[in-house]
């Protein structure tokens, strides 16, 4: 018999082994979908429904001049149909996080997306996903080195893949490019810098704010032990993990009425680098509080 948190953690190797094999027959579009999903071909289908058209992909930026040595802030915004979602930067048991691959001129880096906090979705009571839905936002840091000139035009380009599910999965990807000028000094982005700063909002709370917030984080053996201050309900999303370090039955264990979670987690996380991911919690009063942890390996018996 497979407990639950080997299945959880099989679900990561069964999408890692779609990826590699869709990546071979070139069929990405059916890379680590659930099972129990019906995988809908990109062209041909008699219903000719395709993962393109359900999301719908843009680039912001919250300033419209940078300064050498200067940086900013991208938005990549994607709006996704009503009943549909793409996936988290762990999708869980399924699915395939949101990727991009920045092409950018020379003296120009783009650094590692931001995420917002996703939901839970559960399938069939046995396969638990992170995703996301409507509108999704998110921020990437932008920096210019201080040797671009003054009066340079930066054409800043993404390729964007995602996989968008909700009966069936389809595959998708667009393009996205935007404009910015390298002047004496920083010109914002009106509508750029309102999109930022509102997704900013949303975002979790660093790591090194957990304790501010009202947050306790500790290991008791194997268990991971979240406590928070006046929670009314609390829910846990994971980071990603390269090495499977992931909750036990995360479907039962990753959500609770009450201030405090219990999350089993295996062997495994002695030897982790880090265990870490989102903390997401409501108060008596309404107020929402989301932020990161970061717990390090449980402690060696």
């Amino acid at each position: 018999m497979v407990d639950e948190g080997s299945k959880h953690r099989l679900g990561h190797v069964r999408r890692l082994a779609w990826g590699v094999l869709a990546a071979c027959v070139g069929v990405g579009g059916s890379a680590g979908a659930d099972p129990g999903r019906e995988i809908v071909p990109p062209r041909g289908s008699a219903e000719k429904i395709d993962g393109n058209s359900l999301v719908k992909a843009s680039l912001l930026a919250d300033v419209a001049a940078v300064t050498p040595a200067g940086s900013g802030t991208l938005a990549l915004v994607l709006d996704v149909e009503p009943k549909w979602h793409v996936y988290w930067r762990n999708a869980g048991d399924s699915g395939l996080p949101v990727g991009v691959k920045w092409t950018t001129p020379k003296g120009v880096s783009v650094g590692d997306p931001r995420w917002p906090v996703p939901r839970r979705y559960v399938t069939g009571g046995t396969v638990l996903d992170y995703v996301l839905e409507g509108r999704v936002v998110l921020l990437f840091p932008l920096s210019v080195s201080a040797d671009v000139a003054a009066g340079t035009l930066l054409d800043i380009r993404g390729k964007v893949d995602w996989l968008v599910c909700k009966d069936v999965c389809l595959p998708g990807s667009g393009e996205v490019a935007l404009r910015l000028r390298v002047g004496g000094e920083s010109q914002a982005d009106e509508r750029g810098a309102g999109v930022v700063l509102a997704a900013a909002e949303a975002l979790p709370r660093p790591a090194s704010e957990a304790k501010a917030v009202g947050l306790n984080v500790r290991w008791e053996g194997l268990n991971l032990v979240i406590e928070a201050d006046g929670a009314a309900e609390m829910r846990f999303f994971p980071f990603e993990s390269d090495d499977l370090v992931l909750p036990d039955d995360a479907i039962s264990t990753g959500e609770t009425r009450g201030s405090k979670l219990v999350l089993p987690y295996p062997e495994s996380a002695r030897g982790a680098v880090s265990v870490g991911g989102v903390v997401e919690f409501r108060r008596a009063s309404g107020e929402v509080v989301r932020a990161e942890i970061h717990a390090g390996p449980a402690p060696r018996s």
